[in-house]
């Protein structure tokens, strides 16, 4: 099973120089978490979270609109790709502890979101629905890493 078969494909992003306020409308609208930031020819450079712009809401003490989404946009995102399979998608997941993955092509431009929903949703449940190859219990390894807090992942690998 490849990215492509469970991605959102559909997907609104805006700029480094938009607002924060305009990244939050984008989540209200899309009823999502996620803004992926792209440059004028639609290549990721970043993503802004709903949790990003209540941190910086509240850290900045300015109002979403008077903050500009470059302020606060971190290192580049992992990514996969269309063709990537499933499993190689879930493992980035667990690994950058994210609960979306930007999906971008070879030239790094944007093509959609694969979220923890997308890969729930398409869980193999009674034998006969979901997607192919994906169990309960991959979907829980994967939950289980991205929900592990900063100080149990730092033990973890330190063991």
């Amino acid at each position: 099973m490849k990215v492509r078969d469970l991605m959102t494909w559909e997907v609104r992003a805006c700029h480094a120089d938009s607002d924060l306020g305009t990244a939050a409308m984008i989540m209200w609208d899309q009823d999502c978490g996620i803004v992926p930031i792209v440059d004028r020819g639609n290549r990721l450079i970043g993503v802004v979270t709903d949790r990003d712009v209540s941190i910086a809401t509240a850290t900045k003490n300015r109002a979403p609109s008077a903050i500009k989404v470059r302020e606060i946009l971190g290192k580049s995102p992992r990514t996969c790709r269309p063709e990537d399979e499933i499993r190689l998608a879930m493992e980035t997941m667990a690994e950058a502890r994210v609960r979306r993955l930007p999906v971008v092509d070879k030239g790094g431009e944007l093509c959609g979101i694969l979220s923890i929903n997308d890969l729930i949703l398409h869980t193999r449940t009674d034998g006969s629905r979901g997607a192919p190859g994906i169990s309960p219990t991959d979907v829980l390894h994967v939950l289980q890493a991205i929900s592990r807090h900063r100080a149990e992942s730092a033990l973890a690998a330190a063991t």
